[in-house]
């Protein structure tokens, strides 16, 4: 299955994820434990993870409430 995905394809799978998990405005560590393993599963690294949930914050703060 990963392979059939670009690097920037997995990420925005990730990215996908924190949006989820943000969706009510609180992050619970299942959820975060959830994404770090599936990140792990897709070979997308704890770094480029990171920078998902930070791009999905910072969007998040722009625009409260959307």
């Amino acid at each position: 299955m990963v392979g059939s995905f670009n690097e920037e394809e997995r990420i925005g799978v990730i990215e996908m994820l924190w949006d989820v998990a943000y969706s009510d405005s609180v992050l619970t560590g299942d959820e975060d434990a959830l994404i770090r393993r599936v990140a792990g599963l897709i070979y997308v690294s704890d770094w480029e993870r990171g920078e998902a949930k930070r791009r999905v914050t910072q969007r998040l703060e722009d625009n409260p409430g959307q």
